[in-house]
């Protein structure tokens, strides 16, 4: 009768512990996600100013 009720319990911790890793994988790669937008957005606004600075530059050979 006791290892009855220790099984579902048992499964239920496993669950559980199985649902935290998960919850804190999501959060690393969440916070990783950010950093990558947060990166590529600093790229994109540099490659901007180049294409400005390379437009400016072309036009004064011209």
């Amino acid at each position: 009768m006791k290892l009855e009720k220790s099984l579902p319990s048992q499964r239920e911790y496993e669950l559980e512990k199985e649902l935290k890793k998960s919850k804190d994988n999501i959060e690393h790669l969440r916070a990783n996600l950010m950093g990558k937008e947060t990166e590529l957005q600093n790229i994109s606004e540099k490659n901007e100013m180049l294409k400005s600075e390379m437009k400016g530059r072309e036009m004064g050979k011209v």
